[in-house]
């Protein structure tokens, strides 16, 4: 009898396109969520409750699971999960192989990875595991201040002339899947990047063009929105001083690489940041709320 893949945020971008992918493939999928109730029903997925803070859901989560897909938080935000238990239990329920998306490589001050916290407590209890560290999402001009910004045609980020590889998280999705049925990619990292480096200027014409709205880069502190967080992606709202921090690892050229590794895992290039826009143009065309102000 197949054993099902467990899905760990199934319903975000990545996770639904990972699981159409599973699916076409002829895979079973346990499709983790904090609402199974409200997952669609569809042959080969099994809906499940699942929440990283209520470790009572680890355990029916993983009972007979051999591999699965996890994320270990908003790649943009800088904060990390409390992962350590989520990984005891993935540990004792015996699962042969971990995909786990985290993000690429940035030095706190005090010299270690962001993501030490999450990396190295799955390296320590020897679960076969394959990292995926991909650069910031393209959906963040979606699901984040920064669509609001672009509706009001002022995208005011600290960014200076930094370039960036923005990644579409959807292609995410499909890098796992083949990650996850393919033996010889266990115990991997993959840096994940979009097939171009941008800077905010060519964002900004970019977003226009897709829209057609007059969009204006500026480089501007985030500080002087007069707000202490902001909502970095997806609804997760994130400290000032995380993104200010983000921002200037952006500047100093960290996310400027572009990696082929999308391409040769999935067989074709990267989703260009042109073709995304286009694909969600009606985002920035719809009139910002009342409510909205340069804070998001």
């Amino acid at each position: 009898m197949q054993t099902p893949i467990l899905v760990i945020g199934a319903t975000g971008n990545i996770g639904r396109v990972l699981i159409q992918r599973l699916l076409q493939q002829g895979r079973l999928v346990r499709a983790a969520t904090r609402h199974p109730e409200r997952y669609p029903a569809h042959p080969g997925v099994t809906p499940i409750y699942f929440d990283y803070e209520q470790p009572d859901s680890f355990a029916p989560a993983l009972a007979g699971i051999k591999q699965v897909f996890a994320i270990a938080g908003p790649a943009s935000t800088g904060v990390t999960l409390p992962f350590s238990p989520f990984v005891a239990q993935i540990q004792r329920a015996g699962v042969e192989h971990l995909v786990l998306v985290t993000t690429m490589p940035i030095l706190r001050s005090d010299g270690l990875h962001l993501w030490d916290e999450v990396e190295q407590p799955v390296l320590q209890a020897g679960v076969p595991c394959t990292f995926l560290r991909p650069n910031w999402f393209m959906q963040a001009f979606v699901d984040s201040f920064m669509a609001t910004m672009v509706k009001q045609g002022r995208l005011c980020v600290p960014a200076a002339d930094a370039r960036i590889s923005l990644i579409d998280a959807r292609d995410i999705g499909e890098v796992a899947a083949a990650l996850l049925t393919a033996e010889e990619h266990r115990t991997h990292a993959y840096t994940l990047t979009g097939g171009e480096a941008l800077n905010f200027t060519e964002i900004a014409a970019t977003l226009a063009h897709a829209s057609g709205r007059s969009v204006e880069y500026h480089h501007e502190p985030l500080e002087t929105l007069g707000v202490t967080e902001l909502n970095a992606a997806g609804g997760t709202m994130t400290p000032i001083k995380n993104l200010t921090y983000l921002f200037k690892t952006l500047r100093q050229g960290s996310f400027a690489e572009v990696d082929p590794t999308v391409e040769r895992l999935i067989g074709r290039p990267p989703t260009t940041f042109a073709h995304f826009a286009n694909e969600h143009a009606a985002v920035w065309q719809t009139e910002p709320s009342p409510q909205s102000t340069r804070s998001a």
